[in-house]
């Protein structure tokens, strides 16, 4: 009979977890049962709420993750200005304790299914250290099956299909039949370029299991709730943030969007998801992206990069990717070395890393200003990321002898000309991790970030 008396209701994406007025907490739903949680909508059956624990105080905020939930108690109910004085303690500290900690990485999987224990990592932080409060993860092909490339197709045609339903529909109820056709055409033209900005949105049984991976790994971290977490086909971007600056809304989800560039210049098989964040007062872009592959294809790497930049989280309500004052882009950007493959491998064998990046296509793109003008990359001292024999450590050996590349990069950009609205930024590590599930292997690094922090008690309010 408590239970039907809630006062705080939080939703997750395999539990949920009421609080009732009598600071009663129960929890429903595993993932198999019918609950509130975004991956599993009812179907006609609902788990019976079950007492989770008795708490020696009063709830004031819950909060569930993939794998987590916290729980914000106190002994007494503070006043509204008690609550106000205690956040703006939080926001207006100095600055190194308010640093954000950003752990990210990349990972061509290679249409494979890691395991959790890929990601043992994420334990200790990116070089064995703090552990981050904010961890993203970009993959590619996380599934270039048959089946994930129909499904992104079918979403796109279905978009098609409603937009130039609309347009005609509106054509029709003007009485203008003669240009019924003409909207119609229209409408499936703005279809094309409709997209939903969900931040939680799988296409693929192995999209969900890479994720639930990822999740099993992070949930070795305490207190991480999973924010966002983006499918297009074989480009995925999850983002996990520490429980605490989710309750005090320190870290919101502004917008999250998905672009191809691939097959017909539509497929997902290329492209890129986004997410644009604001971490207290700054606004902060996450980009994981695949672009074009084979050794001479630099303008068309050039060309989905900016095609990418020109309609990723487009819309007057939230900025261009350009527009935030931090963007941290990760991927597999294919970029190549314009060397021959012995002079590759006997560079890499002398640790050599300095005289291979002087041929590094990105690096020269960059200079030339003809690609991710702005951005910035931490030093490079460490072999190239590709490409690899599945299973083993030595590079390609088939017929094609594929010559090694740093295909698989993080940069970052700061609004120019100081109007980053940021107090810090700074990479902390760059390197990468030794997996053999690949033939890519995984590229990460850890940045701080000092957020900006405008007018504490105005933010709260």
């Amino acid at each position: 009979s408590g239970f039907c008396d809630i006062a705080t209701l939080s939703a997750g994406a395999a539990h949920s977890v009421a609080v009732t007025r009598a600071f009663a907490v129960f929890s429903w739903g595993s993932g198999a049962e019918g609950q509130l949680g975004a991956l599993c909508p009812p179907k006609g059956q609902f788990s019976s709420p079950r007492p989770m624990m008795d708490v020696n105080g009063r709830v004031h905020a819950a909060v569930c993750g993939a794998t987590s939930t916290w729980l914000l108690v106190a002994g007494e109910t503070p006043t509204l200005q008690e609550l106000v004085e205690d956040r703006a303690r939080l926001y207006i500290t100095p600055s190194p304790t308010r640093r954000v900690l950003i752990l990210a990485t990349t990972w061509n999987v290679n249409n494979t299914l890691p395991a959790p224990t890929e990601f043992d990592w994420f334990k200790s932080g990116a070089n064995g250290g703090t552990g981050a409060d904010i961890v993203v993860v970009a993959l590619q092909e996380a599934d270039l099956r048959n089946r994930a490339l129909m499904t992104d197709a079918a979403q796109q045609m279905d978009r098609n299909f409603k937009g130039a339903f609309k347009a005609m529909k509106g054509a029709v109820k003007e009485g203008a039949l003669s240009s019924a056709a003409a909207a119609a055409r229209n409408g499936w033209a703005q279809g094309s370029t409709a997209r939903t900005g969900k931040a939680v949105m799988v296409q693929s049984q192995r999209g969900e299991a890479c994720r639930s991976a990822i999740s099993e790994a992070i949930g070795y971290q305490d207190s991480m709730v999973e924010l966002v977490c983006r499918q297009m086909v074989g480009v995925m971007l999850i983002v996990y943030v520490r429980a605490p600056l989710i309750a005090v809304g320190a870290v919101r989800v502004e917008h999250c969007d998905s672009y191809g560039v691939g097959l017909l210049g539509a497929a997902g098989n290329k492209g890129g998801v986004a997410v644009s964040l604001s971490i207290y007062d700054s606004k902060v872009c996450f980009v994981s992206s695949h672009l074009a592959a084979h050794d001479r294809e630099v303008d068309r790497r050039n060309a989905d990069y900016h095609d990418l930049v020109q309609n990723l989280l487009r819309g007057g309500r939230y900025p261009h990717i350009l527009a935030h004052d931090c963007v941290l882009w990760l991927g597999d950007l294919n970029y190549r070395l314009e060397l021959p493959r012995e002079e590759v491998i006997s560079s890499v064998d002398r640790g050599d890393w300095t005289g291979l990046l002087k041929a590094d296509q990105l690096k020269a793109q960059i200079r030339d200003g003809k690609s991710f003008q702005g951005f910035e990359e931490a030093d490079i001292a460490f072999p190239p990321t590709y490409k690899y024999d599945v299973g083993t450590k030595n590079y390609d050996s088939s017929k094609k002898l594929r010559c090694p590349a740093y295909c698989d990069r993080i940069l970052w950009r700061l609004r120019p000309n100081g109007m980053a609205n940021v107090t810090g930024f700074k990479n902390l590590f760059y390197g990468r991790r030794e997996s053999t599930l690949s033939d890519h292997r995984p590229v990460v690094g850890l940045w701080e970030l000092i957020p900006a922090v405008e007018n504490a008690v105005c933010w709260v309010k």
